[in-house]
């Protein structure tokens, strides 16, 4: 059964990542990839960012590739169970997009 909390949470996310210009280019889970246009070369003003996640219990790994502007995150694939830790995530995004 679709838990309504889910679905909230899922459209809020895609209003997120349409807000933001973020685009998912892969995901499987316990791996997506992001990118978003203006991260290109911008490897050491994303320092924060790419610091704040990888204190993150659940995610794994963090990696960025300046030339595309893309951020590749692997995570714990329960962490996709609850969706707060998802949107606690996009929320660390949404400020660091928000001082550029």
């Amino acid at each position: 059964m679709l838990n309504v909390n889910n679905l909230l949470s899922a459209h809020r996310i895609k209003q997120f990542l349409t807000k933001n210009n973020i685009e998912i280019v892969h995901f499987i889970p316990g791996r997506v990839r992001l990118k978003l246009s203006h991260w290109q070369n911008r490897q050491g003003e994303l320092a924060w960012y790419i610091n704040e996640l990888e204190r993150d219990a659940n995610i794994t790994s963090v990696s960025f590739t300046p030339e595309t502007g893309s951020l590749l995150i692997e995570f714990n694939e329960s962490a996709l169970n609850n969706l707060d830790i998802v949107e606690n995530w996009l929320t660390k995004v949404e400020k660091y997009t928000e001082s550029q």
